[in-house]
């Protein structure tokens, strides 16, 4: 057997065994589990020889020297101190225990110590580890996994699994000193001993029984934290249409069934936790009361007996600590489940042929018959056809659902077209590399959350180098710098959660001069208009007519006076293309004034259409 397999006997990880992703996330502390095992051995053999010393200790005390009736090897420990006089010996044998128990306490606060660090170190590397795989992780796998699931593992999961790991830890020192303490009652009585042995069985047997129980416990509670988390989003993230429409009373009600749910499911699982220690306490108590019966039977010494009885008082908290390590780990069972499905998690973007392979755009962007399904399977994008020039820019427009955050997701790279293509200059998508891409893309729009951070920190989120002068250079260009000047601490202002402490059009504008200042060569604008006033937006069109911060510029948008800075237009509707080509010639933005006189709009569409395909 490979030290890494007895390694994950002794320190069992996860549900997954000794490949499992959270035993490789903890394979590099491994090493240091023979440290624990020795610093255990060496408490445990410590306090065992000092509850040992106690029988020629009462040995003296009853007969002023060791009897002849005592097992030779503590006749042996008592021989030593024979030299000097009763009186002394006395006074030798009480300072060696002592000394003993004091060492024994010294290496068992480094075990601990060792321990604390080991169990921190682990922690964090595991919630290290889940945060790089969901930033690895392709953008669709957010689509199809709810985020009350991903952030239970992450706030709630990952913190039960650490201190599941820290009672395992615990555990360790523990199971050595009850080993160590069983060759010591071996020695000093072997019959007794191999009754306390089968009582230790029995009671392994009963706390194995509680265990299976907890298993299935700690799923349900998975299950109602996941819900109550649900209800938690919904008080927070919809609490202005919660407001509007007079749902409160409602929502609360939600909520407080879903954390009853979650009050009796706790309440279970802590019920069956509390009755363990006592059930155990009551089965140590019926195995002393056996052992002074067999002690009796036996004609065992007084002190023989009083040392066995001291050993197994001893071992009785060490057991407790195993039976609360396997009880705690038996109820956070399903959180590690959670754990290690998210870690194992590989829906990753389709890596290029080569790595770093991203083309110029100097021709053009197309979409080739370009289709993609909601994850219920219902159609996002239809079949679309259309090219994107560069230097120019183009505004993708039409009705709320008509598949314009698809395209540009598609356009990102964020997802993948399930039929059809997308193109760079002739290069599929499929070989180039998506992270190099977007390197060249910025975006700004009202689903892009601000960060907690200040205003000139989420500005620069981009450039975290660029400098004072250039976010201000930004906010200027994105027509912030008059409301961040009124602010009390000016760039120094905290947003406050996803920008709350900013009006929507605010945020829009902090969100644009953080698209700006990276300096992409394609700036994508989605309903970025839309909560900003009339001065706003005559900034803003200005910045899309002189191109100083980008090349290529994509508008989403319903004001026809910020279309109007655009070159082309691409025309949406349930999915499809339905117009694309030269904006002023596209039938959707003529529609939004009425057609000019004269003009035939069936056989303009008809002619646009004809062109794009």
């Amino acid at each position: 057997m490979s030290w890494k397999y007895l390694a994950h006997w002794l320190f069992p990880l996860g549900t997954r065994g000794a490949e499992g992703p959270l035993a490789r996330v903890a394979a590099g502390y491994m090493r240091f589990l023979p440290f624990v095992l020795l610093l255990g051995i060496l408490t445990s053999f410590l306090e065992g020889i000092g509850i040992g010393l106690i029988i020629p200790l009462f040995a003296i005390f009853l007969s002023n020297g060791a009897p002849n009736a005592l097992p030779g090897p503590i006749r042996a420990l008592a021989g030593l101190a024979e030299a000097v006089s009763p009186h002394s010996r006395i006074w030798l044998i009480s300072l060696a225990i002592i000394t003993l128990f004091a060492v024994k306490s010294a290496v068992q606060t480094a075990n601990s110590t060792a321990i604390a660090w080991i169990h921190g170190s682990i922690g964090r590397d595991v919630r290290s580890a889940l945060s790089a795989r969901l930033l690895s992780l392709d953008y669709s796998f957010f689509l199809t996994n709810e985020t009350a699931r991903l952030t239970n593992i992450v706030t709630g999961d990952s913190w039960r699994v650490a201190d599941a790991i820290r009672l395992r830890l615990a555990a360790i020192p523990a199971l050595i000193t009850l080993l160590v303490f069983a060759a010591f009652l071996f020695w000093l009585d072997w019959k007794l001993a191999l009754f306390v042995a089968v009582g230790a069985v029995i009671i392994k047997a009963v706390l194995y029984l509680f265990e299976r129980q907890l298993r299935l416990l700690s799923r349900r509670v998975t299950i109602v934290n996941g819900e109550l988390l649900q209800r938690m989003f919904a008080v927070l993230e919809a609490t202005r249409v919660v407001r509007i429409f007079g749902q409160q009373a409602n929502e609360q009600r939600r909520f407080h069934d879903a954390a009853e749910r979650q009050r009796r499911a706790t309440l279970d699982t802590q019920r069956v936790q509390a009755s363990i220690t006592p059930l155990m306490d009551l089965l140590v108590a019926c195995l002393l009361i056996g052992v002074v019966g067999g002690a009796y039977l036996t004609g065992l010494t007084l002190p023989a007996t009083t040392a066995f009885l001291l050993l197994l008082l001893r071992a009785q908290p060490h057991a407790r600590t195993i039976s609360l390590a396997r009880s705690g780990v038996a109820a956070v069972h399903a959180s590690f489940d959670e754990v290690e499905w998210l870690l194992e998690r590989r829906e990753e973007p389709a890596r290029p042929v080569i790595a770093g392979f991203c083309p110029a755009f100097e021709r053009e962007i197309r979409f080739e018959r370009a289709s993609y399904n909601y994850p219920d399977g219902s159609p996002a994008l239809k079949a679309a056809s259309f090219a994107i020039r560069p230097g120019v820019a183009t505004a993708i427009v039409g009705p709320s659902g008509s598949g314009k955050t698809t395209l540009v997701n598609l356009l990102t790279m964020l997802l993948q077209p399930q039929e059809g293509s997308v193109s760079i200059d002739g290069v599929g998508s499929a070989e180039i590399d998506p992270f190099e891409w977007r390197k060249r893309i910025a975006v700004a729009g009202q689903d892009l959350e601000l960060f907690d951070v200040t205003i000139a920190e989420n500005i620069a989120f981009a450039r975290p180098e660029a400098s004072q002068a250039e976010i201000e250079e930004a906010a200027c260009a994105a027509g912030a710098t008059d409301f961040i000047r009124q602010l009390p601490e000016g760039y120094a202002t905290r947003v406050g959660y996803a920008g709350m402490n900013l009006s929507g059009g605010q945020r829009q504008r902090i969100g644009l001069a953080r698209a700006l200042l990276a300096r992409r060569d394609i700036l994508i604008l989605d309903e970025a208009t839309n909560a900003v006033d009339a001065a706003s937006e005559n900034e803003i069109i200005r910045i899309l007519s002189t191109r100083g911060f980008f090349r290529t510029a994509l508008l989403i948008s319903h004001r026809k006076s910020t279309l109007a800075a655009c070159s082309d237009g691409i025309v949406l509707r349930d999915g499809a293309v339905v117009e694309a080509g030269p904006l002023q010639g596209l039938r959707y933005f003529r529609d939004m004034t009425g057609p000019t006189e004269g003009e035939d709009g069936g056989e303009a569409r008809a002619a646009t259409l004809s062109s794009a395909n």
